[in-house]
């Protein structure tokens, strides 16, 4: 399915319903997030899911280094400052090359 396909004119208006319908959680709603975009992902090719995974595993781990160097305050001591700036910027790194390479890849 893409979404220039019939199907998908069924999917998302099914999707949105039960994404509305649920708690308002994040985990719940993040939850219906991803097994829509993973039952999406399956309709248009099930042998590139791994990839899908393998990205979306990449970025979370990614994201979640972000949280845990936070952008230091003001007034903490320089090489605080340069040690977490040189993480996040070897994070954004990983993230970048590995979206991108996909999309280049394929």
């Amino acid at each position: 399915m893409s979404l220039s396909e019939v199907e998908f004119a069924f999917f998302f208006p099914l999707f949105l319903i039960l994404y509305w319908i649920l708690p308002r959680k994040a985990a719940w709603q993040n939850a219906a997030l991803v097994a829509g975009s993973l039952f999406f992902y399956a309709t248009w090719s099930l042998k590139l899911l791994p990839l899908f995974l393998l990205s979306t595993a990449i970025d979370y781990a990614v994201l979640r280094g972000f949280a845990r160097f936070p952008v230091p305050a003001d007034d903490a001591a320089e090489d605080a400052k340069k040690k977490i700036a040189s993480r996040r910027k070897l994070l954004l790194t990983i993230g970048l090359v590995s979206n991108l390479g996909a999309l280049i890849w394929f």
